[in-house]
């Protein structure tokens, strides 16, 4: 019986082990995902820039497949001594750095990668030290997943017109830009990725007005970090969906608004060195639902048409909301926001006349409404059931402009 007992044990324990393994046996023999699949695989097994097994060889066989190629890095890193080969093959191109990663050497390189064949994947792969673009994006459909793009003159650079581009899972961190889209064709996406430290920009999204249009819902900001950029965000013209992302600490501004179209939603602002939110000549733009604190100023609009800022949550900062009207625009609604304790004043309305309703300022320091008249366009917003209350100053408080400046001024 002893004996039966002790060969059952050990039947289980080496079952037990079959099966802990299997996750490791497995990792290789899976199939890949959907997207990474391809009838020609061509794999990398040399560090070197070129020659046999090099990357840049296997993405030439790559782009001279009958069909749909992927490329596996097969080897940790790869030195470039100039850009690769672009991306053509009609069918489209994976190049895949695996579950383990592959790190890129582009500081000889200028540019590194063109990705100019359709519905194209580059995933599991680090580039870093282009002085152009890590990734320059040509053809529709193109997606990054995974990638650490870092020290690069521009993480990603877009051409005009490239629709459906997915950045998502992945990290830009200390390069000049980190995703500049020209305009932002429709189903673009940037989605879970961290961004830090960028000298100009994070995200430059910036259209001609005459592609404005055309960009229609073009862009989705979502669910994203940023962390200590100059600018997170710069918005020029570009129909764009920022939302429930995590902004901290920008050098200058966390969100940068100009132009038509764009929607600003339950993100979290906190800590910008200047202003957290700043709309210049912002059209039809919406600023819903955001927490801010710890900043400058927290919302600064100016010379807005069509614009809602509505249902914000604001605290700690040193001024709230400021908006600023030369009377050229309309329609434009500051309701239902929250403003508790801001080191200077909740509400500040200077010039003409936005729609200011159920906005409720709570014991800031400053006043809980300022009113400031400007030369050419005395500040007469109409007020609808806002409640001040335990602020330094309730308000409204009405001063001319030129007058609180100078008060202000060291």
């Amino acid at each position: 019986m002893r004996l039966e007992g002790d060969a059952a044990t050990a039947a289980a324990l080496a079952a037990f082990a079959l099966v802990a393994a299997l996750p490791w046996w497995l990792g290789d023999r899976r199939p890949a995902p959907p997207e990474l699949r391809a009838p020609y695989e061509f794999v990398v097994t040399s560090a070197a820039d070129a020659g046999p097994g090099s990357l840049r060889e296997a993405l030439l066989d790559a782009d001279r497949a009958p069909g749909r190629a992927r490329v596996v890095l097969a080897v940790p890193r790869v030195t470039l001594e100039d850009p690769l080969p672009a991306l053509v093959n009609p069918e489209g191109v994976v190049l895949d750095g695996g579950d383990a990663g592959c790190e890129i050497d582009a500081r000889r390189a200028g540019d590194a990668l063109v990705v100019a064949a359709p519905d194209s994947v580059v995933r599991g792969v680090t580039i870093r030290g282009a002085a152009g673009a890590a990734v320059s994006v040509l053809a529709d459909r193109a997606r990054l997943a995974e990638v650490a793009i870092e020290g690069c003159g521009e993480g990603v650079r877009t051409a005009p017109g490239v629709r459906g581009l997915t950045i998502e899972d992945s990290r830009f961190s200390g390069n000049g830009v980190g995703v500049r889209l020209a305009a932002a064709g429709p189903g673009t996406a940037i989605r879970r990725n961290r961004f830090e430290r960028h000298d100009d920009a994070a995200v430059w999204a910036v259209a001609a007005r005459s592609a404005a249009a055309e960009a229609a819902g073009g862009l989705e900001v979502r669910g994203n970090r940023f962390v200590e950029d100059r600018v997170s965000l710069v918005l020029a013209d570009v129909p764009a969906t920022v939302e429930d992302n995590e902004l901290v600490g920008a050098f200058e501004v966390a969100v940068y608004l100009i132009g038509r179209g764009a929607i600003v939603r339950g993100n979290r602002i906190r800590g910008a060195v200047k202003v957290g939110v700043y709309g210049a000549r912002p059209i039809d733009a919406l600023v819903a639902g955001n927490e801010l604190d710890r900043n400058p100023v927290a919302i600064l609009i100016s010379g807005a048409e069509g614009t809602v800022v509505r249902g914000n949550r604001l605290h700690a900062n040193v001024d709230g909301i400021a908006a600023v009207f030369d009377g050229a625009g309309g329609d434009n609604l500051l309701a239902g926001n929250l403003l508790v304790g801001q080191r200077h004043d909740a509400l500040l309305v200077i010039g003409a006349s936005p729609l200011v309703r159920g906005n409720r300022a709570l014991f800031n320091q400053g006043a809980g409404l300022r009113l400031l008249d400007a030369e050419a366009a005395p500040a007469a917003p109409r007020l609808e059931n806002n409640v001040l209350a335990g602020n330094g100053v309730e308000g409204p408080l009405r001063e001319a402009f030129r007058a609180a400046v100078e008060e202000d001024a060291p």
